[in-house]
């Protein structure tokens, strides 16, 4: 049963990254199969953390409150992200992965997902028709990198307070 989950969570990941970087959208069943494998995963593990999970929707809600705010001090107006600035497939991707993680980890992983995903923005930028920064499609990508690390640490990587 597990191996399904992974070979689930596989395709969701490989998806989001092809769809996120050909066509700066993603479907919406992909976050929505993560998040539902995900906590199959946590449920299955015996290690579904609901404090955890509600300590992770409130730093997401934080951040998006702080650029709400930047947004539209900015513009000298009340400006919503969505429209322009960020996408709603890259909210869904940061509350579908929810479940992997403790709050420490996640706070890790979203700062340095962050700076690697503007350093390949910097890299590939000329090779893509867009000019928006794939965030999910990376995102994904690195949190698929980071799930295959954990395969082989004789720890969990994600549900440790340190990476």
């Amino acid at each position: 049963m597990n191996y399904l989950l992974y070979i689930l969570v596989s395709i969701s990941l490989l998806g989001m990254l092809y769809q996120d970087i050909s066509y700066r959208k993603i479907h919406i069943l992909l976050p929505i199969v993560l998040m539902s494998t995900l906590l199959g995963l946590s449920y299955y593990n015996k290690g579904f953390m609901i404090k955890a999970m509600l300590e992770i929707l409130m730093f997401i809600l934080l951040n998006m409150a702080g650029v709400i705010l930047y947004f539209s001090i900015k513009n000298k107006k009340l400006i919503n992200p969505l429209k322009k600035y960020i996408g709603l497939g890259d909210i869904l991707f940061l509350i579908a992965i929810i479940p992997l993680f403790v709050l420490q980890s996640y706070m890790l992983f979203f700062i340095t997902g962050m700076i690697i995903s503007l350093i390949f923005y910097g890299l590939f930028k000329s090779k893509f028709k867009y000019k928006s920064i794939p965030l999910a499609g990376y995102l994904s990508g690195y949190l698929g990198v980071l799930m295959i690390i954990n395969f082989f640490m004789p720890y969990n990587i994600f549900r440790t307070p340190y990476f």
